[in-house]
């Protein structure tokens, strides 16, 4: 079963970054990423429905795959798991 408390979370957060995260960095921080974060976020004020709806959609779809998978052998059990460290490792 698929929870809707991550899915809100989720909903809130992206609310709250493209709310106040562009009217904090007013201006320019000469950090290139910081400086396209607050671009990308303020272009999303004008889809600020449409990327909400997207990152509810994109926690479900994930939540939906877990779940969906719970139990299925990872491809990394197999002989490669001591490279890799996974569950089959001897280390």
């Amino acid at each position: 079963m698929i929870q809707s408390k991550p899915v809100l979370l989720a909903a809130l957060i992206n609310l709250i970054a493209i709310a106040f995260i562009p009217r904090i960095f007013t201006n320019p921080t000469n950090i290139k990423i910081v400086d396209d974060l607050v671009s990308f976020l303020r272009q999303q004020r004008v889809n600020l429905l449409t990327s909400t709806v997207y990152a509810c959609l994109l926690i479900i779809g994930v939540e939906y795959a877990m779940e969906y998978t719970e139990g299925v052998q990872s491809p990394l059990s197999g002989p490669l798991s001591a490279l890799t460290g996974g569950p089959g490792s001897a280390a």
